[in-house]
């Protein structure tokens, strides 16, 4: 499976699509409903206020089904997501009753907009259908990074530059951040893993262009995802041995070997070494008689 312009890693087998692959970006922003994972759920309704949605097996249910919105999900897959230590055929009753849940809550979430979200039993599982009325961050931050690649391709540096910032604005943290389960965990690796891509391309392009202030900005939103990034840590090695300050670069050397000993139980790779050595080295040279 190889990756596209990008380096941006087309969907896992397994993995559930993000959202509508038509879907493209700016779709939803001036609509009313606005959900947001990454960095946190939040449910939003600028038509009427709602109160903080706290965690339960129906904001659960919604998650997931949103996420795999359009798309039937089997009965005794959302069971084992909501009871996953309870087998379906002992206690079928808890999914109606949750389902029944659901729909009251997004009813009075809703408010005015009551076409916003058709939840349905179909094909012995439920499918949840939104309107355009809903806006959500996931989808967003797909359509950007799709939308870049083809950029990428078309060799539209300015383009590029703009959607990754734009997808990068909207990558607040951790899909969900705080909260746990394996399909939690799939998603959040998941995009957690195309926003390193989209951070990276940002370096790479603030580099070419000679902006090392732009550059260091997105080393450190990088290392904010991944504090183990090697690539990242020889960019800044390289930012500041251009900038004649041999000690940051001797620093960030030494951080990154310290997080990679605790967190992989690695040693810096050989690249990220030779760098330290020639810069060192070169200005030893330098100043030799």
């Amino acid at each position: 499976m190889g990756a596209g312009p990008l380096g941006l890693i087309p969907d896992p087998p397994g993995v559930p699509s993000l959202s509508p692959s038509a879907a493209p970006a700016g779709w939803g922003e001036d609509a009313p409903i606005r959900v947001r994972y990454l960095g946190g759920f939040s449910f939003t309704n600028s038509r009427r206020p709602t109160d903080p949605w706290k965690p339960s097996r129906i904001r659960t249910l919604f998650s997931y089904l949103l996420i795999n919105r359009n798309k039937v999900v089997l009965k005794e897959k959302l069971h084992s997501l909501l009871w996953p230590t309870t087998l379906y055929d002992s206690d079928a009753s808890g999914l109606k009753v949750t389902v029944h849940a659901l729909r009251k809550a997004l009813e009075m979430r809703a408010g005015d907009t009551p076409d916003a979200f058709d939840l349905r039993y179909e094909d012995y599982g439920y499918v949840l259908h939104t309107g355009g009325a809903v806006w959500v961050d996931v989808d967003e931050f797909e359509a950007l990074t799709n939308q870049t690649r083809i950029a990428e391709a078309c060799h539209e540096v300015t383009t590029v530059d703009e959607l990754c910032e734009r997808a990068a604005t909207l990558y607040r943290g951790d899909f969900l951040a705080g909260e746990t389960g394996e399909w939690v965990t799939e998603q959040r690796e998941w995009l957690r893993s195309i926003a390193l891509r989209v951070m990276h391309l940002l370096t790479r392009n603030a580099m070419s262009r000679g902006d090392s202030s732009a550059a260091t900005t997105y080393c450190r939103r990088t290392l904010e995802v991944d504090p183990c990034d090697e690539e990242t840590y020889r960019t800044l090695m390289l930012v500041h041995a251009r900038r004649g300050e041999l000690g940051q670069v001797k620093r960030w050397h030494e951080l990154c070997t310290r997080r990679l000993s605790e967190h992989l139980e690695i040693a810096p790779a050989e690249a990220t070494d030779r760098l330290l050595h020639r810069v060192l080295g070169s200005r030893l040279a330098d100043s030799a008689p």
